[in-house]
């Protein structure tokens, strides 16, 4: 194997290797052109293989078929350059580009017919100082005319090149001096061939010259883009990092834009509904103070009282809305039990009766054996303002009116439906319905709460409340969990004795006195103004019942408890607490375990008083099984303690 080839076919991988890493450039975005550069490094690569055969020992007849191929390739090759340099300097591929691949390819194809460019002969050039013998094929006058056709159409891009070289881009000098090493070697080859001296064939020296070349300068601006393209992923990284921040921030200052206009909305509401209440109060009490301080009892004494009893009825009974409301959304889930939903029903109209109008008819349609699993207070107090709000949504004007509470079983849930024939919804009653203080009710007729905290109440309870409304009517349908079995009932609860004394512990000493007042000269009232003076009271005397807010200074209401639970059990044992406020879950909990009632400010007597015979007939129980259990006797009913033996009472 002579030197030349060896050179040839070192030549050719090198060239093929450029050819593979253009392809594999090409298929990065925007990298095109280096497909082009792979038919430019390929087509050198065959011609310099070619050409290596002239110097070995083969026939003849090889020599001519590689001449041919010779010939097809530098058409090939040309057209290529032709396309590269468009492709590379970004010009316009128009008409011109696609004639001169005509033209090449034409000229390729006439390169392969035997006898057109060579002529068959071969001449021998020997090159005696490197020891090679060339075999040359002798073109013809077509021959000689292509390759002038080849040096001509090869002139365009190297004019390309040198025109971007004028205008200043840095890497077109290598580009033109590529070319040029391609016009050198190929000038040198063609004279060679015409037998005018004897020296190697360089035109794959060139081929190879301006392939390795321009590869290095694609290399280079690959690795460059790649190293452009990594940068500006940092940045893009960097400006999302930093649009992210801006974007929670936005959202986090949105967020809070929206909780203070929620809660402006809420307090202007809370306002409207307590203001008009608070000013019947207020303008009341300053007529009969000014009455009353002129010596004169004016004869609407009575009027005034009612209307500001009923007044601060309404300030308290929004009061427990907005905290029902609050609890319901906090503590997700209560202690619910078997609850009737026939009771319920029935309790739910006696109660809403009295907001019915006239010439509306409430009828209920419940099974007598279905329960769910519920709060019945709670139950009872939803119920009562769906039926209240569908006996209002009938016009006055229309009579025969009817408000119908139905209740059926769908799979596991009990669907408990208020449906009433009133005129429907709008769009935006609808929309807004369960919105706290939206109501549709003429001004002073609703707080707007009443839906809004019984969607919070039947969520509470594992349930949901659907809306279903047209021209004809609405529906308002409770989902609940079902439930077997029977609800207890607690009639001997409610026939339990009354208490008669009671320590009364609050800081607030108007309240005090005011709670003290209303239970009247039918009770024995004590006083504390906190934990530790209830305490030394309780050490000195005994009493029915510890009634104690929830939050006063010195821990309030369950310091107190722990305290009495620590010295006098049964004591404990006789104890409800009141609060103005919603207690925390830990306070709920912490009584609840311990069957302590929370009570609600301000307390409604009555319940209040229900509330006391049931934790003094729990506490008596207890008393009675403990005095027995130390005698070793059972069954014997033994007072707690004899001044105990007061008289009973039904209530204040």
């Amino acid at each position: 194997m002579s030197i030349a080839l060896i050179l040839a076919l070192i030549a050719g991988v090198m060239q093929g290797t450029v050819a593979v890493l253009s392809l594999g450039f090409a298929s990065a975005p925007g990298c095109a052109r280096y497909r082009t550069f792979a038919v430019v490094a390929v087509t050198a690569a065959l011609y310099g293989a070619a050409e290596g055969l002239m110097t070995t020992d083969v026939p003849a007849g090889t020599i001519l078929l590689a001449s041919h191929a010779q010939a097809a390739l530098a058409a090939l090759h040309v057209a290529a350059w032709y396309s590269y340099s468009v492709q590379e300097l970004g010009l316009p591929q128009g008409r011109s580009h696609n004639r001169v691949w005509g033209v090449m390819l034409a000229v390729g194809a006439l390169g392969l017919v035997p006898g057109l460019f060579l002529d068959g002969s071969l001449i021998v050039s020997e090159v005696a100082w490197l020891g090679l013998t060339y075999r040359i094929a002798t073109p013809t006058a077509v021959g000689a005319a292509a390759f002038v056709l080849e040096l001509g159409l090869l002139a365009v891009p190297l004019s390309h090149f040198v025109r971007a070289w004028r205008m200043g881009r840095p890497d077109a000098p290598v580009r033109v001096a590529a070319l040029g090493a391609i016009y050198v070697t190929g000038l040198h080859d063609a004279v060679v061939s015409l037998g005018l001296f004897a020296s190697p064939l360089l035109l794959s020296s060139g081929f190879v010259v301006s392939v390795m070349a321009t590869g290095w300068l694609l290399t280079r601006a690959f690795v460059r883009n790649t190293l452009d393209l990594e940068r500006l992923s940092r940045r893009l990284e960097h400006d999302v990092a930093v649009g992210t921040e801006a974007l929670v921030s936005a959202e986090a200052s949105l967020l809070r834009a929206e909780k203070m206009a929620a809660l402006g909305r809420l307090s202007a509401g809370v306002a409207h509904e307590i203001n008009n209440p608070a000013a019947v109060v207020a303008a009341n009490l300053t007529y009969l103070r000014e009455s009353l301080g002129e010596g004169a009892v004016p004869r609407d004494v009575v009027a005034c009282l009612d209307e500001s009893i009923q007044s601060v009825d309404r300030i308290a009974a929004i009061v427990r809305q907005l905290l029902d409301s609050g609890r319901a959304a906090a503590s997700g889930a209560g202690d619910d039990a078997t609850v009737s939903v026939l009771s319920v029903a029935k309790a739910a109209v006696v109660l809403a009766r009295p907001s019915v109008p006239e010439h509306v008819t409430v009828e209920i349609d419940v099974p007598c054996d279905l329960h769910v699993r519920a709060r019945e207070e709670e139950l009872v107090q939803v119920l009562v303002n769906l039926v209240a709000n569908g006996a209002h949504a009938i016009p006055a004007g229309r009579f025969g009116g009817r408000v119908e509470v139905l209740a059926t079983v769908r799979d596991d849930q009990v669907l408990i439906e208020v449906r009433d024939d009133g005129s429907g919804m709008t769009d935006e009653t609808r929309r807004r319905l369960f919105e706290p203080f939206f109501t549709t009710k003429p001004f002073g007729k609703g707080t707007g709460l009443g839906l809004s905290v019984s969607l919070g109440l039947v969520r509470s309870m594992g349930g949901d409340l659907r809306v279903d409304s047209s021209p004809e009517g609405t529906s308002m349908t409770i989902v609940l969990p079902v439930a077997s079995g029977v609800p207890t009932s607690d009639e001997a609860v409610r026939a339990a004795p009354c208490f008669r004394r009671v320590l009364l512990v609050d800081d607030d000493r108007a309240v005090a006195k005011a709670i003290a007042r209303a239970l009247g000269p039918s009770f024995d009232v004590q006083l504390a103004s906190g934990p530790i003076e209830a305490l030394a009271k309780l050490h000195a005397e005994t009493v029915d019942l510890v009634l104690s807010d929830l939050q006063m200074p010195d821990g309030g209401g369950r310091w107190l408890y722990e305290a009495l639970a620590s010295v006098d059990v049964p004591t404990s044992r006789r104890m409800i607490v009141f609060t103005g406020g919603a207690p925390s879950e830990a306070d709920r909990a912490f009584f609840e375990a311990r069957g302590v009632p929370i009570l609600a400010k301000p307390l409604v007597l009555d319940v209040l008083v229900e509330a006391a015979n049931r934790v003094c007939t729990a506490a008596d129980a207890a008393e009675r099984a403990s005095s027995a259990l130390d005698r070793g006797v059972t069954r014997q009913a033994t007072p707690r303690r004899p001044d105990r033996q007061a008289p009973k009472c039904s209530g204040l």
